[in-house]
């Protein structure tokens, strides 16, 4: 999923760097950005899930838990808050019709 969305970012000649979000030259809605606008943390989410599960218990699930939080309340809402300033309505209809993490798109 990951390396899919790193493609489609480079199709449409925008940065991944998500701490440059301003640098956002276009709104990526096709290949797994049209099941999650986040592919690329939906994709670290499983890795860290994967590596959680392979050590066992419950402790190993901590990290991931810290991860979302982290960028479900910080990473994630600045990167929003810079694509809505740059795209304006683009992006909110865009953020209106496909889930933050997974999920059928709302269309």
């Amino acid at each position: 999923m990951a390396a899919s969305a790193v493609h489609a970012f480079s199709r449409k000649h925008t940065t991944v760097n998500p701490l440059v979000p301003e640098r956002s030259t276009a709104v990526v809605v096709d290949g797994p950005f049209r099941y999650t606008r986040n592919p690329m943390y939906v994709s670290m989410t499983g890795v860290l899930t994967a590596h959680a599960l392979l050590r066992g218990g419950w402790l190993p699930l901590v990290p991931v838990a810290a991860f979302v939080a982290v960028m479900d309340r910080i990473q994630i809402p600045a990167e929003e808050h810079a694509l809505s300033w740059s795209f304006g309505r683009t992006y909110e209809e865009y953020r209106r019709a496909t889930p933050r993490w997974l999920g059928p798109p709302r269309r």
